[in-house]
């Protein structure tokens, strides 16, 4: 009989406890859900889309003045750029390091050289020449990089807007040159397209251009001094 009534006694505990959980598990449901409304299984966030940041959020802008650029074992350093009127010249000093070479550029409709001024606004030079020689095989201009010997490479852009007749355009933002150094005497470059093997793009930038009545007030202030 003692047996008896333990063994309900205990099964009537196990039914009282049952129940407390159960209604535990009712009562604080909500706020489980509540709760849980932030919480995201790794699962379910690896299939979310993420946000994805721009490219390139900072991008580099080049601000300082480049005036050398190397390629093929030649240096190339744009001298100056001076302005006359609505004529822009630009020299540039070829210094060959290694062994005898031929420099070919484009010239005329077909050159690609690209100059961009501090408005935005790209050119074509109308003359090319490289040391003595401006008179080039129709399309391009050809010279002789002799080692050891610095050659110029002038550049002429014509028609630059002016004010009062001095040119507007205050510096070069960026000057694109590309050439074919090195090529065979008896090939010549592609005209359309022009840029096949062995091209090198020689890049200047941020480069101030003297003016022809800056250079006259230099010039006269010098002579004041002496």
């Amino acid at each position: 009989m003692a047996l008896e009534l333990t063994w309900k006694t205990g099964f009537k505990a196990f039914l009282a406890i049952w129940g407390l959980g159960l209604a535990w598990t009712v009562l604080m449901l909500p706020f489980d859900r509540k709760d849980s409304g932030g919480i995201v299984s790794s699962a379910v966030a690896a299939q979310s889309p993420q946000p994805t940041s721009a490219q390139n959020p900072n991008p580099v802008v080049v601000t300082e003045t480049i005036t050398r650029t190397a390629a093929s074992m030649i240096d190339f350093d744009l001298v100056k750029a001076t302005g006359e009127g609505a004529d822009l010249v630009i020299e540039i000093r070829a210094q060959n390091n290694g062994s005898d070479r031929n420099i070919d550029l484009l010239t005329h409709l077909y050159s690609h050289v690209t100059l961009t001024d501090d408005r935005g606004n790209s050119w074509k030079p109308s003359q090319i020449r490289i040391g003595n020689v401006s008179a080039g095989y129709g399309t391009g201009i050809r010279g002789a990089l002799v080692s050891g010997v610095p050659t110029p490479i002038v550049m002429t852009f014509n028609s630059m807007p002016t004010i009062r007749g001095v040119m507007e355009t205050a510096r070069i933002s960026r000057l694109d040159v590309p050439a074919l150094i090195g090529l065979a005497p008896d090939k010549y470059p592609d005209v359309l397209p022009w840029e096949q093997e062995g091209t090198v793009h020689l890049v200047f930038r941020n480069v101030d251009i003297q003016k022809g009545d800056q250079s006259s007030q230099a010039s006269a202030g010098g002579s004041g001094n002496q």
